[in-house]
């Protein structure tokens, strides 16, 4: 069951590299936007914290092919370099998993899509 509170979130520094997953969403019939909760596969055994904020990254041809933006969702070809399609914010997490708002949305993004946390220096 999902957790209904409303609780001030503060940001905290990111003490460790890590990637993750965008492994699910509320709305399952849309793409993701800033205001929306995502579920992400990261949590406590990984280093990620309350407030932690992550950037979602696609790595791959930016080009949208005539199937649209949701073929390219989930992109992780390395030889080209990551682009930035939003930032989240972990606001409940778990020992695996954890809950994120979505904060800043530059683009769709959807599930199967990486988030990147880099460590705060």
């Amino acid at each position: 069951p999902l957790d209904k509170q409303i609780k001030t979130v503060e940001p905290t520094r990111n003490e460790v590299d890590v990637q993750g997953t965008i492994v699910a969403m509320l709305d399952a019939d849309q793409l993701i936007g800033t205001g929306q909760v995502v579920f992400l596969d990261l949590g406590k055994a990984k280093g990620v914290k309350v407030g932690n904020r992550l950037y979602v990254v696609r790595r791959g041809d930016a080009y949208d092919d005539i199937m649209g933006p949701t073929t390219n969702v989930g992109q992780d070809d390395r030889r080209f370099p990551a682009r930035a399609l939003g930032e989240v914010m972990v606001v409940q997490v778990g020992k695996h998993a954890s809950v994120a708002l979505v904060t800043l949305a530059i683009q769709e993004m959807g599930p199967g899509d990486l988030v990147l946390m880099r460590k705060s220096e």
